[in-house]
């Protein structure tokens, strides 16, 4: 799981928050694509490494010198384990593809909660240095119960 921080919902340009929240099947499409199919630790990642997201499109992983990059954007903390995954939190919201057709036809909206639980319960979360933004902060509170 990629986690965007609070800097990351930040930096979005101003009202997309807004209309993101205000379009369940719009903001799904972008929380799914910050979710890879497979476990990678930074550890395994070489020049570079291709995961399917949840989304359906790839989301590109590269380390050197002990960064660790997706999508050519640097990952601010790496290696936060989970029970059956690893996070990843980013410092910016990534954004699927512009031009992908839509030939899928999802279910409408998934809930964050639903699509997070993939990573599980975080185990270092809660003695991060890095802040993870609200809606993540949340989630990570409802999977601990």
């Amino acid at each position: 799981v990629f986690a965007p921080t609070d800097e990351a919902f930040q930096a979005l340009p101003p009202g997309e928050l807004n209309k993101l929240l205000g379009n369940a099947k719009e903001l799904a499409n972008i929380l799914k694509y910050h979710v890879g199919d497979e476990i990678l630790v930074s550890g395994g990642i070489g020049a570079l490494v291709r995961l399917k997201s949840l989304q359906g499109d790839k989301l590109e992983v590269s380390s050197k010198n002990n960064v660790v990059n997706v999508n050519k954007e640097p990952v601010a903390e790496a290696d936060i384990m989970a029970t059956n995954g690893v996070v990843y939190a980013i410092n910016t919201v990534l954004q699927p593809p512009a031009n992908r057709p839509q030939e899928r036809g999802d279910e409408l909206a998934d809930s964050a909660l639903e699509i997070f639980k993939q990573a599980s319960a975080f185990s270092r979360a809660a003695q991060s240095s890095v802040k993870l933004a609200p809606v993540y902060q949340r989630l990570l509170e409802r999977m601990k119960q």
